[in-house]
This record gives structure tokens, sequence and C-alpha cells, in this order.
């Protein structure tokens, strides 16, 4: 964590000393994804929301631009899991017959390197967005309408990720649309826990086929506000 709080800091102050003009701003994503089996016994569905503030440094000649996000995101994952199994107790077949979501918030810092096609001095850009992103975990419960287990997830998560995000968007005057891809390396959740559990109704050894690194597709809308000498 140290680590990358001084890559972060180093990169802020560079792009500062080099910087020509700056802007801040702030934009709301919503996206998601949805994957399921071919034999329908398992499907999922995520839908992300994050409020983003943000602020950039213009290179000298404008085609270039550094900006740092700050971001808070919800997921709310929605899953089904009806696959068979054999309990870790008795030669029993069970079967899961879950239908759930979970509810997680986390907040992030991106770094993105912006290449700026166009004009930014007459209020209209177009920009082509490539980063990479720190995130943490703050909070992630299990709940479901359809049965009574309900509980937090702690030992089931990793925490910490780190990702990459692709992106373009269009700015006109303080305007900003968009959209991006984007991926953590790793899964949010810690499958090594979930495969040592013994599997058993009502425990999470249930998570076990949730993918919860997927790339996910945002759209953005925000405004933004920049500064030139």
């Amino acid at each position: 964590m140290k680590k990358i709080l001084l890559l972060f800091t180093g990169c802020t102050l560079s792009a500062i000393a080099l910087a020509q003009a700056s802007g801040i701003g702030y934009y709301l994503g919503i996206g998601g994804c949805y994957s399921g089996s071919a034999s329908g016994f398992f499907s999922q569905e995520i839908t992300s929301i994050s409020h983003n503030g943000f602020i950039r440094f213009h290179s000298k000649n404008t085609l270039w631009a550094t900006q740092f996000v700050g971001s808070y995101r919800r997921d709310f994952i929605s899953y089904q899991n009806f696959s068979e199994f054999i309990g870790s107790n008795s030669t029993e077949v069970l079967r899961y017959n879950t239908d759930a979501q979970i509810d997680r918030s986390a907040w992030r810092i991106t770094v993105v390197e912006q290449l700026q096609l166009g004009s930014d001095k007459s209020r209209f850009c177009v920009a082509l967005n490539p980063g990479l992103f720190y995130e943490r975990t703050l909070q992630a419960s299990r709940s479901s309408e359809y049965d009574s287990y309900s509980y937090d997830l702690r030992n089931e998560i990793n925490p910490n990720g780190v990702g990459w995000t692709l992106g373009a968007e269009v700015r006109f005057h303080w305007l900003t649309l968009g959209y991006k891809v984007e991926q953590q390396f790793t899964s949010v959740l810690n499958h090594d826990y979930l495969l040592s559990q013994p599997q058993e109704l009502g425990t999470s050894s249930e998570l076990r086929s949730l993918v919860l690194n997927p790339a996910m597709n945002y759209v953005f809308v925000g405004i933004n506000l920049d500064f030139y000498e």
C-alpha cells in the first residue's frame, strides 16, 4: 500500500511539474456484464455504479494529459447456482438452489494517460484513455429473498486489487461523454478459501463458480473545467 501511494504521489508531482494547463471534473459511470454456464446451472449479472472525481494536467502542446481519478464504486451482483454436488459428510447428491445477490462497495485510485485529438482550447476534444487502477473492497455481503442465509464476505474476499482500463471520451465545452472497458488482474473472491470449505448447503461454498473480475463495460457522463495559461 505504501509503495502504491508513493508511486501515485511521484506521478502527480511529475505531471504538475511538466504541465502547461490543468483541469478538474466529475463523472458518473454505469456499467456491468452478464455470463452464464452452457448447462444453465449457473449464471451471474453485475451492475456497477461509480462516482468519480478527477484532476488532470495537460502537456505543453495539449496532445497528452495525465489524469488522476478518485472513485467510489457500488456493485450489485445477482447470481443463480443450481449445480449438484455430493455432500462432504454423506454420499447424498445435493443441489444448491441458490438465487441471491452480493452487494459490494469499494474505493479506487486510477492513473490515466490521455491522448487528446482536436482542439481543447476551443472546447472540443476526443480523447483515448488507457490507464491502471488500484481498488480496495470496503464491504461485501450476501443476501437473498428466496432463503434465510445472509452473511458478510470476509475471508471470501481479496480486498486489494489492481487492473487496467481503456476508454474513449468526447468533450464539448464542459460536457464529457464516454465509454470504457476495465478488468482486474485477479479475482475479488478468495477462491483458495472457497475451495478449502466443505461443500454444504448454507455456506459460501456456493460462491465457487462466481467470477468477480470479468471485463466490465461502462458508459459515463460528466462535467469538466480546464484552465490554460
